[in-house]
């Protein structure tokens, strides 16, 4: 009876420990696609409110060509491309894809949503005008190079619909490249920092397949 006892208490510690440690996983996973992402205002782009000059958008991305628009003129830069942009309009659907996604950068869910992709991109070109160490190495080691633009838009979306924004490998080949704009028309982007622990993670892969 005493074994039994011991056995049963053994199997529930176990048990416990088993959920604990998922939860755990689970949490840090969460929060480590969270990540950095950081607020914009696209009619402010300097975020000063002390009434001194403001900055362009030019200023965000010195020796980029941009359009009229904000947007990069050229879609490639050291060997890494950034051409192609989705949106997802949650003012439309809880669930946009399939059916509601625009394809197309300039053309945007939302004259916002096109603003903030445009500010995502200038950030992306920025960063690729002098990539990071670990890009360099995952383009070395899978082939990676290319990234797909992607906005959640949430302006004048409903309270409670959402998505989730984080970098990502779509079919082992191709890094989207997330933002999202907010209801207000503000935006969140991601930052340098994002790209880097993501390709970190990409790093801790086998030799044909990438781990993130």
């Amino acid at each position: 009876m005493r074994h039994t006892l011991r056995l049963t208490g053994a199997l529930l510690f176990c048990a416990v420990s088993a959920v604990a440690c998922s939860s755990s996983t689970e949490s840090d996973d969460a929060e480590s696609q969270a990540g950095a992402y950081s607020e914009y205002n696209p009619n402010n782009p300097s975020g000063r409110r002390d009434g001194g000059p403001e900055a362009s958008v030019a200023d965000e991305a010195p020796g980029i060509a941009l359009n009229e628009k904000g947007f990069p003129v050229e879609k490639s830069m050291n060997g890494f491309s950034f051409s192609g942009c989705e949106y997802w309009p949650y003012a439309v659907s809880a669930s946009p894809y399939p059916d509601h996604i625009v394809w197309g950068c300039e053309p945007g869910s939302s004259p916002e949503a096109a603003k903030c992709m445009a500010a995502g991109m200038r950030r992306l070109a920025v960063i690729l005008k002098d990539p990071p160490p670990q890009l360099k190495k995952v383009k070395e080691k899978y082939g990676i190079s290319s990234f797909f633009n992607w906005n959640n838009d949430y302006y004048h979306a409903p309270e409670g619909r959402s998505g989730s924004e984080r970098i990502w490998l779509y079919n082992g080949r191709l890094i989207k490249w997330m933002s999202a704009t907010n209801r207000d028309g503000t935006c969140k982007l991601p930052e340098k920092s994002d790209l880097v622990e993501f390709l970190d993670r990409c790093l801790e892969g086998d030799a044909d397949r990438p781990g993130c």
